[in-house]
């Protein structure tokens, strides 16, 4: 028997197996989709992440790049990072990271630093375009912005853009610039140490 009858109500199932099929109903009626230009049926119009934004990646970004551990929980980042991993830092600053760092209490490899800017550009308005390629590469689970008040967060607008290209999920938390928090003493890196595990509960 024709599988066709079972899907036909009465009227319509004795037409058909009286051989009348002319009378029945037709199949739907198939949609259209229209395949924009370039890309193949099955395929997403969007380009893929990789394409989305290339850029050279070679020293100083590699070299940096192994010194964060695999999948941090929070990677840092500050303007003058950069300088300061090429061997230009300074022992306050030093100091302040092992203090946040110890505050933490999280297991070693926790914490990691991806500078946001090259060496030696620290006047730059925009992070530079290495940097959003790192996160690609890391995906912290958050991105803490040490940047001074009135730069409104300098790294937000390309961790969105990473976040919107590569299909990241990273969190962003603004923190005091390095500078306010050597002058706010030992509470100030408590009080971010504080702030970051209660967001890290609260996720």
């Amino acid at each position: 028997m024709d599988d066709t009858t079972f899907a036909l109500s009465g009227p319509f199932r004795v037409l058909h197996q009286a051989g009348i099929r002319y009378l029945l109903p037709g199949p739907p009626p198939q949609k259209r989709v229209d395949v924009p230009s370039g890309s193949a049926p099955g395929q997403e119009a969007t380009p893929s992440p990789s394409s989305v934004q290339e850029v050279p990646f070679e020293a100083p970004w590699t070299d940096f790049l192994a010194k964060v551990p695999a999948s941090p929980i929070f990677l840092f980042t500050y303007k003058a990072l950069g300088a300061d991993l090429a061997g230009g830092g300074s022992s306050e600053r030093s100091a302040l990271w092992r203090s946040i760092v110890g505050a933490l209490s999280l297991p070693r490899g926790s914490v990691g630093f991806w500078p946001c800017l090259r060496p030696g550009t620290e006047d730059d308005p925009v992070p530079a375009p290495q940097f959003g390629e790192g996160l690609r590469r890391i995906a912290p689970r958050v991105l803490v912005d040490f940047s001074a008040e009135g730069e409104g967060g300098f790294a937000r607008r390309c961790l969105m853009d990473a976040n919107a290209a590569f299909g990241l999920n990273i969190s962003y938390f603004p923190a005091p610039s390095p500078e306010e928090l050597l002058l706010a003493g030992p509470e100030g890196c408590n009080t971010v140490a504080r702030q970051l595990l209660e967001l890290l509960q609260a996720g």
